[in-house]
């Protein structure tokens, strides 16, 4: 989606968490650290040239390790799966293991062992 039009010195645009930001923008203000009233926004914290912006694609680059074997596949490593356009990924479940055990030959451990028993 294109960005909600353009920012003038001294004047703010409200834009979503992730949103493009507005030509002429060089900051971005958490709506926590802000106060409205009469349409006039007061910024109750400092705030940089540069605050809060990430340029498009600088959480990646190209040749990125995104998970290395054996890695648990979690909401937010598929999230930077999806960034990266990736649709699909080779997995294996995590094995489910069962131990059953019988006979009178066992004895619980620290039991004394007569003979033939484990």
């Amino acid at each position: 989606a294109a960005p909600p039009g353009s920012v003038q010195p001294q004047t703010a645009l409200r834009i979503m968490t992730g949103a493009m930001v507005p030509d002429g923008s060089d900051a971005v203000v958490r709506v926590e650290d802000t106060a409205e009233h009469d349409g006039t926004v007061d910024v109750r914290v400092p705030v940089a040239a540069g605050t809060s912006l990430r340029a498009a694609g600088s959480d990646l680059r190209r040749g990125d390790l995104l998970a290395t074997a054996g890695r648990v596949v979690t909401p937010g490593l598929i999230g930077a799966l999806a960034s990266a356009g990736r649709v699909a990924v080779q997995c294996v479940r995590r094995p489910r293991v069962l131990l059953l055990t019988t006979g009178d030959e066992l004895r619980e451990p620290g039991e004394a062992l007569g003979p033939g028993q484990i």
